[in-house]
């Protein structure tokens, strides 16, 4: 039996298999799912008309455009299933003004009635996104005589813009959006048979009537300009929606259990398929951008064919002379063709080979760990606008991703790091994503008494308030060294520095009540145990040992500080952030090795945090507002927590508070 045989009859070859399986499957998913709008914006008093929202990525953009405070309007033709989407979305937004309105884009006195409707409730449009549209389908008409391709996509919209185009003058400034597709850069007008009447072919029309979006995006923001109003297309993605519903080769039985299944990497969800048409209608770096082309949130370039003038303005005269007659003389012939069915055998033998079949199940079985050990997630959405916030060792891991995610909130947020360089570094990337100017580097080694002194007479000198403390800083399992005041590192940077730190700044922070004090500490504690005899390691050190202890500390000064700040309006609580990837084990020597960077790390990507989700439980105990009033206690997957038995031992929390006080020199 040959090498090859041996291990195809046994388990450990499909385990070997699915890795290369596996990490093909989850990079090309979310790398497929493209560029996604962070930036958060109000828009409250806002009133947006959305085409074809009560499924798919429409859907999606209302929910988002709800969570955001905007007055919706869902423009469907289906008010059933438009009634059912906008009960969902009111619900989970808590937004009211989410209305359903009948718009039937296959027919031209639908689509005059909606507008008619809309403005006797409205007096404002501030945004117009036209969303709605069929993708190759078997050949029939609107009520208005249009092929139903070019009727949906193109002239249905083309006369709903033109009818609204007086509100969002009066509300500028205001927005167009038109939804069109990549299957424009193979579409033609055919100016010969513009109504496909001659010949149909379902891709040839669908391509064409996503030309005609991008064409009348071009020409309707050159007649526009100077009004106020802009108008851009854009490519949503590769979307996994109800648009392929015609298209015969994905609605048959085999195509669903087998085939969709192939394309499932490749294909974005729909929320990610809305992130271009909201960074198309919010954002306000494009305020003033008009007549261009996005996808994956990026300026894009479109097909030559889309840059011709000429047919921009012979397309516009006649959608404008179409969908102005009540009644045209089109011709009303019905030519469904039957699709062909392709032949399905190949691919089935295909995806039943175990060489797929078992490494595509282990593969969803790691992608679908990894995204259970993320843990809790704080989604709630805070204004933290006025608010001052420290946070410590904040250039790298959780603690950047913490200042990213406060930045985004609108926090005024000082970087307490040690290391310059790194520091403005990470504060010019946090600055150019979030747009929030008001982050700002102060040099803090925590290893030094005298910087922490330092640190916050400058704090002191630049700001009267502070809302919020996050020490987060911290090192693990060093080899044993000292600070610059002979504390052993890993209890002096992690328990000593923060308690000095504290302590110096617990006036401002009464000043500032309701005001909070968030320490990062560690599951690690319940291993640890307060060594009173030994507390600065100097008869015996490991490395193990003093990182548990001090993590304990954290657990014991966090209650001690409670009691201590009764009534005061400060709070104060601890956390554990998960085990994260981020620098805090560059200590260890296991990964410090080839064998541990390339074979033990892979082995534990999928139970290891992100930074991101590692910052989660931090956010929850700074922000979330109800725990306004809740103090003393310890956290993790953004939930309430029981602590070691070591850390509920009152005498000694007080002990290593009155130590503490003596070797930091903070008594008062």
């Amino acid at each position: 039996m040959t090498l090859f045989a041996f291990l195809k009859s046994r388990p450990i070859f499909w385990a070997s298999v699915a890795g290369t399986s596996v990490g093909c499957a989850c990079f090309i998913k979310d790398l497929m799912q493209g560029g996604k709008f962070t930036k958060e914006t109000d828009e409250t008093d806002k009133v947006v008309i959305v085409t074809g929202s009560n499924t798919g990525i429409g859907k999606e953009t209302v929910r988002e455009l709800a969570r955001r405070g905007a007055t919706v309007y869902m423009a469907c033709r289906d008010m059933k299933k438009c009634e059912e989407a906008r009960e969902e979305i009111v619900l989970e937004t808590k937004n009211k003004y989410v209305y359903c309105r009948q718009c039937d884009l296959a027919s031209l006195d639908s689509i005059r009635n909606f507008a008619a409707t809309f403005k006797r409730e409205q007096a404002n449009l501030h945004i117009l996104i036209n969303n709605a549209g069929v993708m190759r389908c078997p050949r029939s008409l609107t009520k208005d005589g249009f092929e139903m391709q070019l009727g949906v996509n193109h002239l249905g919209h083309f006369l709903l813009t033109n009818l609204m185009l007086d509100v969002l003058k009066k509300s500028c400034p205001s927005r167009i959006v038109n939804v069109s597709s990549l299957a424009h850069t193979r579409g033609e007008i055919n100016t010969a048979d513009l109504n496909s009447e001659k010949s149909y072919d379902d891709a040839k029309a669908y391509n064409q009537s996503k030309l005609a979006n991008v064409l009348f995006t071009r020409e309707l923001a050159r007649r526009l300009e100077g009004t106020g109003v802009t108008v851009n297309a854009l490519h949503p993605g590769i979307v996994d929606t109800e648009l392929f519903r015609h298209m015969g080769f994905f609605t048959n039985f085999f195509a669903g259990l087998f085939v969709r299944p192939l394309f499932w990497p490749f294909v974005k969800t729909v929320k990610n398929g809305a992130q271009t048409s909201l960074y198309v209608a919010l954002d306000p770096d494009l305020e003033n951008v008009t007549g261009k082309y996005f996808s994956d949130c990026h300026l894009q370039e479109v097909a030559p064919a889309a840059t011709d003038a000429q047919t921009a303005k012979w397309l516009w005269a006649v959608s404008e002379k179409w969908t102005c007659s009540p009644i045209l003389d089109i011709k009303t012939e019905f030519d469904f063709e039957r699709l062909n069915r392709r032949n399905m055998c190949a691919c089935i033998d295909c995806l039943l080979c175990p060489c797929i079949v078992w490494p595509a199940l282990f593969g969803l079985g790691v992608y679908f760990l990894r995204q259970y050990m993320q843990g809790g997630q704080f989604t709630k959405e805070t204004n933290e606008t006025g608010k001052v916030v420290i946070v410590t060792g904040s250039n790298t891991g959780i603690g950047k991703e913490t200042v990213l995610e406060l930045a985004r909130r609108g926090a005024t947020v000082y970087m307490a790091c040690r290391d310059k360089a790194r520091t403005e570094k990470a504060l010019l990337e946090i600055v150019q994503e979030t747009g929030n100017k008001n982050i700002f580097f102060r040099e803090l080694d925590l290893a030094s008494l005298e910087s922490i002194r330092n640190f916050v007479a400058d704090f002191k000198k630049e700001q009267d308030k502070l809302h919020i403390l996050i020490n987060n800083a911290g090192v693990m399992r060093c080899p044993h060294m000292l600070t610059k005041n002979g504390f052993e590192m890993q209890l002096g940077v992690n328990h000593m520095g923060h308690f000095l730190l504290t302590n110096l700044l617990l006036d401002l922070l009464k000043n500032s009540a309701p005001s909070r004090i968030v320490n990062v500490s560690s599951l690690a504690h319940t291993r640890g145990s307060i060594n009173i005899d030994d507390l600065n390691s100097e008869k015996s050190y490991d490395e193990g040992n003093a990182y548990s202890q001090s993590k304990l500390a954290n657990v014991l000064f966090t209650r001690e500080l409670a009691k201590r700040l009764e009534g005061t309006g400060v709070t104060v609580n601890a956390l554990h952030p998960g085990v994260v990837d981020t620098e805090l084990g560059r200590h260890m020597k296991i990964f410090n090795n080839t064998f541990g960077r390339y074979v033990l790390r892979s082995l534990l990507w999928p139970l290891l945090k992100t930074p991101k989700s590692g910052a989660q439980t931090t956010l929850y105990a700074a922000l979330d507002p109800e725990l306004s009033n809740v103090t003393g206690k310890y956290f993790s997957d953004c939930a309430e927590k029981k602590v070691a038995p070591a850390a509920t031992d009152d005498k000694m929390g007080k002990l290593l508070w009155e130590e503490s006080e003596k070797w930091t020199h903070s008594k008062k």
